[in-house]
Order: C-alpha cells, then structure tokens, then sequence
C-alpha cells in the first residue's frame, strides 16, 4: 500500500478478499487513503460467517510456543520431546485425551524394532518410550507387545520430562496463511475455536488434512 503506483491518483478503487484478516486489511486500507484521499472503497463490510469465525478465534489465541506440533501420536512424540529436549518452548496439540496415536487408540503392536545388519536404527524417543511403558507394564526379554494404557502414560510422561506443553481435545481445523508461511492455527474443541500461534509448526497428524 505503501508503494503501489497508479496511472491516476484521482481516480483509485479498493475492494478485498474475504479471507484475509479484517484487521491487516484495514490497515491497508487506511495506508491507501493517507496517499489517494479520494480512494473509493465498498460502502460496508461483506464478510462471510466461517471467515469471521476463523479470525475471531485467532484474535482469541490461546497457546503460543516456539514450536507447535499437532497429533500425538509416534511421529508427533517424537517431534515433540525432541525439540523441548533442544531447549524450543513447545506445545503438543492432540485432538484425544491422551497420546500415544494408534498405540494407544487402535492398540496396535506389537512395537516392531529397526535394524541393518544387526545394528538398531531407532532413535531415543521409541527406546525412551519403551522404558516408560515397562515401568506401568513390565515385561521380560524383547517382549515388544504393549499396553494401551502403559503406551498412553509413558507418553506423557516423556513429554512432562521434556518440558513439552500438552494441549489435548483440541482438532486442527483450519490455518491461516500469509504469502507462504503459516500465521496462526485455528483449532476446535467443546468450547469452540479458538488459535494458536508459533515460529515453527510440526504436521504429525497423519493425514495433512
């Protein structure tokens, strides 16, 4: 707005994109007027429903972190413990009450180890986890079978441990974008939507949607 020519400063037109915030577009606007006094804008304000929800519920943000990682399950985990464990303020996001994914939720195992010519290629987070789960669920020798509910505190655990911030029964419903980078989250829960905010986002949920 600051730099935008135009053939005749007498004769300037705005009109906006529903989607963009209300407030960055009002700034814009009164940018605009400073330079074309005689600017001509829309008579009043259409904005639709689900917009207006979404930057609401931005304005109301909730969370802010560092890093911010939505879904809790193995890949989610480990983003998570690993970049608190790096010293990064993060929020893990998790639409259930507990984490853990499909370990916990479908009781998937057994837990099946990664190995190239004998040698292990599983990183500290699933070994960590392991551990954590033998405290609640004991087993002898490489039993790698599981329990839900062991796989479900261990989890947590590890992610207490690390400093990771946890944020459970809240859904991804919608991101808010400028250019290429992602502005804010805008999440749904019982109470409604609401926003989260961070310098780094970490998709874990396992669909991208």
């Amino acid at each position: 707005a600051a730099q935008v020519q135009v053939p005749n400063p007498e004769k300037v037109a705005v009109i906006t994109q529903t989607t963009l915030s209300m407030d960055d577009t009002r700034a814009i606007v009164e940018a605009l007027r400073r330079r074309f006094p005689k600017l001509v804008a829309p008579s009043k304000d259409d904005i639709c429903y689900a917009t207006q929800n979404r930057q609401n519920a931005v304005k109301a943000i909730a969370k802010e972190a560092e890093v911010i990682v939505v879904g809790g399950g193995p890949g989610g985990l480990g983003a998570a413990v690993m970049a608190a464990r790096a010293g990064a303020d993060t929020l893990l996001i998790e639409r259930y009450g507990f984490l853990g994914g499909m370990a916990s939720a479908g009781e998937v195992h057994p837990f099946m180890g990664n190995h190239v010519e004998g040698r292990p290629l599983d990183g500290p987070v699933y070994t960590d986890w392991i551990e954590k789960m033998r405290a609640y669920w004991p087993r002898e020798g490489k039993d790698l079978h599981i329990s839900r509910d062991a796989a479900m505190l261990g989890a947590e655990d590890l992610c207490r441990e690390a400093g990771v911030r946890l944020l459970y029964h809240h859904a991804l419903q919608d991101v808010l974008a400028g250019g290429e980078s992602i502005d804010a989250l805008v999440l749904f829960s019982k109470s409604g939507l609401t926003g989260a905010k961070a310098k780094l986002y970490v998709d874990c949920t396992g669909d991208a949607d």
